[in-house]
């Protein structure tokens, strides 16, 4: 995947001086934009804003800093590389949660929790990387506390899935 400071290289030694750049904002929704050489046929980069990151909107090709960019703005990622068809990471915000001892909630610490934790001790819970994936048996499942290997973290094939 070429970057945005690439795409602006190659194309200023194709005498490319000028760009039209385009952005679309739509209430709940990413701001994306294009870029593409004014006057002159050539290459149209299209990219989402996610946070202070650009993120090219390409079917792969997004190193793991564009991923976990991607991640933070809520979206799922996923590797071309993995075996696993249909599997993708998410970030999981934390949160807090009253004692299951409380009364009258619907959200509180369930009882398999409460059974390491105490009946009587809220929860708190920090962010983190959940994989929806394939277990042994090959079911899918939620794996919570997904945590990348080098391989991951050095890879350039990371896509926003859907």
């Amino acid at each position: 995947m070429k970057t945005f400071e690439q795409y602006l290289r190659d194309a200023s030694g194709a005498d490319v001086i000028d760009f039209r750049l385009r952005a679309t904002s739509i209430a709940g929704q990413p701001t994306t934009f294009y870029v593409h050489p004014l006057g002159k046929d050539g290459e149209t980069l299209d990219f989402t804003v996610i946070g202070n990151a650009l993120v090219p909107n390409s079917a792969a090709g997004l190193d793991f800093g564009a991923a976990i960019q991607a991640l933070k703005a809520g979206k799922r990622v996923a590797r071309a590389g993995w075996n696993g068809k249909g599997m993708w990471i998410v970030y999981m915000s934390g949160m807090s949660l009253p004692p299951f001892s409380t009364q009258g909630t619907d959200r509180k610490v369930n009882d398999r929790t409460a059974k390491w934790i105490g009946e009587d001790t809220p929860l708190e819970t920090l962010p983190y990387i959940a994989m929806w994936t394939v277990n042994a048996e090959g079911r899918r499942a939620w794996l919570p506390g997904w945590v990348a290997s080098q391989s991951d973290m050095l890879a350039d094939d990371w896509t926003v899935v859907g």
